[in-house]
């Protein structure tokens, strides 16, 4: 098991408060429930990473970031269809993905979505190889998108795009 950290000195321009908490649950109805008792004191997530043993073991973490009035929508699914349905419907609101992940849980994938209001246009990459997803992401690459997120999992590899270079 490996945690990993990025740290930076400037604070994110859309949310000046920087980061300032840190939270952690083992089931997916406890970590929800802080994240909604938290957004209601005017703490949004950044970022959230979920984790298994591949079994019963499971563990969600979220980074956390004073942003008074905002609004957010996590999404959570077993499969991509449904997980691209909702992002669908979501983003028809007027939402645009600001982080995913991707967890086998019980032998069954998860994937996650955390979406805020957004006017940037984005695309979804679904792959079942290492392979294609390079291929499609190198096509769309060189037609002017860029990664904004992954998550990748065994046999699952998803990307989010924005317009853009470099």
């Amino acid at each position: 098991l490996w945690w990993v950290a990025v740290y930076d000195h400037q604070p994110n321009p859309q949310f000046t408060g920087g980061f300032g908490l840190f939270i952690q649950a083992g089931s997916w109805t406890s970590f929800i429930s802080d994240v909604n008792q938290y957004a209601a004191q005017g703490w949004m997530l950044d970022d959230l990473d979920a984790a298994s043993d591949g079994g019963s073991w499971m563990n969600h973490v979220g980074v956390l970031n004073e942003a008074q009035g905002s609004t957010q929508q996590v999404i959570r699914e077993t499969n991509f269809a449904s997980f691209h349905a909702n992002w669908l419907a979501h983003q028809g609101a007027g939402l645009r993905l600001v982080d995913m992940d991707l967890a086998n849980i019980n032998g069954q994938a998860h994937f996650y979505g955390l979406m805020r209001p957004g006017a940037q246009e984005e695309r979804l990459i679904h792959e079942n190889s290492l392979a294609s997803f390079n291929a499609v992401r190198t096509a769309m690459e060189g037609n002017g998108w860029r990664i904004r997120d992954i998550a990748m999992q065994q046999g699952e590899y998803l990307a989010g795009l924005n317009p853009g270079s470099g």
